[in-house]
């Protein structure tokens, strides 16, 4: 069964939108599963929403779900899909991981 996730990750306004590598790193990390690299990018402390759990979580808190969820998901793919500048002026990039 195919799971999607999609994915809003929102960076600061002041990155370059084109080549950036914090969004280049996030999609690797995306790709293969790889909670650490993925955390490694994480605020202090950040929401996390994956499937029911939606909570306001510490950096090593988010690892640990995240590595559960692609322990029991593993990842064959992340492409972005949309990106674009918020009201805010937060950049932000969505994806689709497979």
């Amino acid at each position: 069964m195919k799971k999607l996730i999609t994915l809003a990750m929102i960076l600061w306004a002041g990155v370059a939108f084109s080549q950036d590598p914090t969004t280049d790193k996030a999609v690797k990390a995306l790709q293969t599963g790889s909670s650490k690299e993925l955390a490694s990018l994480f605020a202090d402390k950040l929401d996390l929403v994956i499937e029911d759990d939606n909570d306001i979580r510490s950096k090593d808190q988010a690892e640990q779900i995240v590595k559960k969820f692609f322990e029991k998901n593993p990842a064959k793919s992340f492409k972005i899909t949309n990106s674009g500048t918020s009201a805010l002026g937060l950049i932000y990039r969505i994806g689709e991981l497979e």
